[in-house]
């Protein structure tokens, strides 16, 4: 799993622009938060890739992306807000 600690990170930038309706619909991609719903997508076999928190996410669900072979990227809670334009709480 790479981690993403520039914020300028192409990655990063291409998740940040799936906010708007329009990139999503152009991408045909969207996003999901938390690990319910990730979960969920995994189960339903849509998701693509995903996106940990390193000092959010647990080590179990990265796990879990793993053996499915989902590509999976981490970042540090502080650029949370760059991927889906809220603020995370840390524990």
């Amino acid at each position: 799993m790479d981690t993403i600690t520039n914020p300028r990170d192409p990655r990063l930038l291409a998740v940040a622009g799936l906010e708007s309706a329009a990139a999503r619909a152009r991408d045909g991609r969207y996003l999901v938060e938390g690990p319910r719903l990730v979960r969920q997508a995994l189960a339903a076999g849509v998701l693509r890739a995903a996106w940990l928190l390193d000092d959010l996410d647990d080590d179990a669900l990265a796990g879990e992306l793993a053996a499915a072979g989902i590509d999976c990227l981490a970042a540090p809670a502080r650029l949370g807000p760059r991927l889906i334009g809220t603020s995370y709480r840390t524990r």
